[in-house]
């Protein structure tokens, strides 16, 4: 079996890492679907390899999963949030995936909207008539709230302040050492930046243990994910998790439910903005649906374009626009042998702009998410919440509340955008609205 092409644009040493290190725009990446199903990409000595196309993602994520692990990416992302469900591996990941999935059942939803609704409350009425608004920090606080509020007792509250504080930072530098591999290999050298990383990180991990030691001392069971963890036992050893594997619970719950759906809404705002039709059409719906109330559970059968705009959000712009896998055996992707212990790359962000499968995939077009036209390969090609027994697990979660989050504040609010401020994609550990500020107009 060959090998798959070299991508073009290599540098003599340094390989593809300038590209990389520069492309946070994705320009870069976006051209190689064009090179081929699977790519080669050349890191100093390191080979990583690119798939591009629908079926080659599903064949890492679905078909041949057995034989990737989550690699070095896994890796840095384990030193902020421990070996919880985003982090860990095959057995432990199995097992903790069925401890979690009930929390995530449909039949919890309606009770979650409630404390949905409590926070997007609570934002709305601190924005006033023309204020100058980071839409994207707005909607971290709002999200992160609301994960703390519906999954996680009201005694962990306090850690909310201090988690949207530290953990942004945290996460700027596991992206720092995910796409620079000399400071992956020196993360332990007692720099100046490696110590403020460590005491960011005892300071993160600390915080949430003695957040649960409170909880677990105060002899209340709200019946909530943190409760079922602590009474939770291996069903082999009959142990119950250890102090570490709970507080990797509760980061990697609050770290995944405050960033990602935070860049779904931010993005959405944005959209909106831009395109007074689109945003006409929303605010009629919300009006028509709501009458001036927030948006419930029950609202969502009648919130079909407001849902549409957030799949089409998650389409154009996939908050995790790379997954990261290494291969843990010899493997054959699209006839090309890609050999053991090599990065894999599967990109939502090249698969979900495929013209072949998208029409003019760089519009953004809500409608394209219509029943009679969202059948077949748009389905398959979509990876905003990954794909296969890693799956994210809340994935419904995070649209239920990124579509009720954006009912009720287009019920009361119309973000404008600011002449002179440009927004981009940035790609950082998520894909980030690089700029983007908006002026409020109460409706």
């Amino acid at each position: 079996m060959s090998a798959p092409p070299v991508a073009s644009g290599r540098l003599p040493a340094l390989g593809h890492l300038p590209h990389m290190r520069r492309d946070r725009r994705l320009a870069f990446l976006d051209s190689l679907r064009r090179q081929g199903s699977v790519v080669r990409l050349k890191f100093g000595p390191r080979t990583a390899y690119v798939v591009t196309e629908a079926e080659m993602a599903r064949e890492v994520l679905v078909v041949q999963a057995r034989h990737f692990d989550k690699g070095e990416a896994g890796a840095q992302l384990g030193v902020l949030l421990g070996n919880g469900l985003l982090t860990s591996e095959r057995e432990t990941h199995r097992r903790q995936r069925l401890l979690l999935q009930p929390f995530f059942h449909r039949s919890r939803m309606a009770g979650y909207a409630e404390a949905m609704r409590q926070e997007v409350e609570e934002l709305s009425n601190t924005w006033r008539e023309g204020q100058h608004l980071d839409v994207r920090t707005e909607m971290y606080g709002l999200l992160l709230g609301i994960t703390a509020r519906a999954l996680l007792p009201s005694s962990l509250g306090t850690l909310h302040a201090e988690f949207r504080r530290d953990f942004p930072l945290g996460l700027r530098e596991v992206q720092r050492r995910m796409f620079n591999p000399v400071r992956a290999l020196t993360g332990r050298v007692p720099t100046p930046r490696n110590r403020r990383h460590a005491r960011l990180l005892a300071r993160l991990h600390g915080a949430v243990a003695h957040a649960i030691a409170t909880y677990r001392g105060s002899g209340v069971d709200d019946a909530d994910m943190l409760a079922t963890l602590l009474a939770a036992r291996d069903p082999d050893t009959g142990d119950t998790l250890s102090e570490t594997e709970i507080r990797d619970q509760v980061m990697t719950m609050l770290a995944t439910g405050g960033e990602t759906s935070a860049n779904t809404l931010a993005w959405a705002f944005h959209e909106l903005g831009r395109d007074p039709d689109l945003g006409a059409r929303l605010h009629s719906e919300v009006d028509e649906a709501l009458g001036g109330r927030s948006a419930s559970y029950d609202d969502l059968p009648r919130l079909g374009l407001t849902a549409r705009v957030i799949s089409e959000v998650l389409r154009r712009y996939p908050p995790a626009w790379m997954i990261s896998r290494r291969a843990v055996a010899d493997v054959e992707l699209g006839g090309y042998r890609v050999p053991a212990g090599s990065p894999v790359l599967v990109i939502p962000y090249i698969v979900q702009h495929d013209p072949a499968v998208f029409d003019d995939p760089h519009r953004f077009d809500p409608d394209r998410w219509l029943p009679e036209r969202a059948a077949g390969p748009s389905r398959e090609a979509f990876l905003a919440f990954g794909g296969g027994v890693r799956k994210c697990i809340a994935d419904q979660f995070a649209l239920i509340e990124t579509t009720l989050a954006l009912a009720t504040l287009a019920g009361s609010w119309r973000l404008r955008p600011l002449p002179g401020h440009p927004v981009r994609p940035l790609a950082a550990t998520t894909l980030l609205p690089d700029g983007l500020v908006m002026r409020a107009e109460r409706r």
